[in-house]
């Protein structure tokens, strides 16, 4: 994790001197070899989505919304060049909405993306835990499979 609720964990300086330049190495690595790269922090990490992206990221995971992420800035930043795997926020609309505030998410989340196609939707949390009810959880999945493709 580089960020926490908040923002960056680490100073900008620190970031683009020390790690972006070996992820952007790791990255053109795996690129290399036609593996495509997901990156994985929760936190804020919306002030360092272009650095990522400069260093070739394919997707990320979580986006965390209780953190301080926003789906729209995410598609502002990253456009149809990262796929966001998550979205539906874990805490407001899985673990403490009803089916349907769950489904209109999902509904809402599948139509924002619908010109990128660059959306696995999941719980913004990255996980399906105990907090969230199983009919909830259900309506997300529904959700999707009555969308069909985008």
């Amino acid at each position: 994790d580089i960020a926490a609720k908040g923002g960056l964990i680490y100073p900008p300086q620190l970031l683009d001197e020390l790690f972006y330049p070996h992820l952007r190495r790791q990255i053109d690595l795996l690129h290399s070899r036609g593996i495509k790269v997901l990156f994985h922090s929760d936190g804020d990490v919306t002030t360092a989505l272009p650095e990522l992206m400069d260093c070739g990221i394919d997707a990320f995971n979580p986006l965390e919304i209780t953190a301080g992420m926003q789906v729209e800035t995410f598609l502002d930043i990253c456009g149809s060049q990262v796929a966001l795997v998550g979205g539906v926020d874990a805490v407001e609309i899985l673990a403490r909405g009803t089916a349907q505030k769950v489904a209109d998410e999902t509904k809402r989340l599948i139509d924002l993306f619908a010109d990128t196609a660059n959306l696995i939707i999941a719980s913004a949390s990255g996980q399906i835990d105990n907090s969230m009810p199983l009919e909830n959880v259900l309506a997300m999945y529904e959700t999707v499979w009555q969308q069909g493709q985008y």
